[in-house]
């Protein structure tokens, strides 16, 4: 098959992607921080940082397809943020303009990037997006709303709350969102690989979801958390509304420990900003074909 570069290989995603690009036949790249990182033995590990062009040199090298994974979704500044998310990718994009312009980039963005005014976050997604539309590449940007699985930290407390009878509802009562299992997400990336689709997407933007669709529409609200969690744990859920002032002075106080601690928190004021979004619905019209991939699995199959 093809030689695959890797960025982020050890995070949430890329633990899921890594073993479906090696089963199904593919040379794997990845860029790692240090020699410390546990990748599978058939992975070869370059280490260094979206920073460092020497490493990102040897990353790209012979690499068929580039798959950005890497990003920071919390930092103690949107300069952090734009530094790792914006150019970082600046970085990885000229490197693969000078080393490898032949390589497609397959950018994987957020859903936050629809709406860069919410957040730092989601500003410098959006600035990692217009990176890539500008270059010279072949890309595809792939935008997956909130994803979830085993190894997903950001969304275990709520999964958690749930199988106990008690849902917190963070952000409006009529908030309608996507959501994508891990597992799906790499199996839509490893599709985009296949030798059938090599030309598929480029200079293409999606977002993705797992489909769901009820009476309502498309994506889930949170009437629809209440009846899944009910019928899959056998109990009824009471719903817990968390107030936007609190959630903002939550996100207030969260901020100013990270600053007097140093330590980035993924939840502060950004983050509420985005949570008490309305409308966190992929666009169908953004879909991939379902002729080319279409997702397997949803909440209610896999919240156990």
């Amino acid at each position: 098959m093809s030689t695959v570069a890797i960025t982020g290989s050890t995070g949430f995603i890329g633990q899921s992607l890594i073993p479906k690009l090696l089963a199904t036949g593919h040379s794997v790249k990845a860029l790692v921080r240090s020699s410390h990182h546990t990748l599978p033995a058939a992975v070869q590990p370059i280490i260094g940082t979206l920073h460092d062009s020497q490493s990102l040199r040897a990353l790209v090298q012979d690499a068929d397809t580039v798959i950005h994974l890497a990003g920071a979704t919390a930092a103690l500044s949107e300069a952090e943020f734009f530094a790792t998310n914006a150019s970082g990718t600046t970085q990885l994009v000229d490197v693969l303009e000078s080393q490898r312009p032949i390589a497609r980039l397959i950018h994987i963005s957020s859903l936050a990037a629809r709406e860069p005014h919410l957040s730092s976050y989601a500003a410098s997604k959006k600035a990692a997006e217009d990176v890539v539309t500008s270059s010279k590449l072949s890309w595809t940007i792939v935008r997956p709303p909130a994803v979830y699985g085993p190894r997903d930290r950001e969304l275990k407390p709520l999964w958690q709350a749930l199988s106990k009878g008690i849902l917190p509802r963070i952000g409006p009562c009529d908030a309608h969102f996507s959501l994508l299992h891990v597992e799906d997400l790499a199996d839509a990336l490893e599709t985009l690989l296949r030798p059938s689709n090599l030309d598929y997407g480029l200079h293409a933007l999606f977002e993705i979801d797992d489909g769901y669709e009820d009476l309502a529409g498309y994506g889930y609200r949170w009437t629809t958390l209440t009846d899944i969690g009910s019928t899959h744990f056998n109990r009824s859920i009471r719903v817990l509304p968390c107030p936007t002032l609190l959630l903002g002075a939550l996100g207030h106080v969260s901020d100013w420990l990270a600053q007097w601690q140093g330590v980035p928190r993924v939840f502060g004021r950004g983050k509420v900003s985005e949570m008490t979004h309305v409308n966190w619905v992929s666009e169908r019209s953004k879909a991939i074909n379902y002729a080319v991939w279409s997702p397997k699995r949803r909440l209610h199959d896999t919240l156990s």
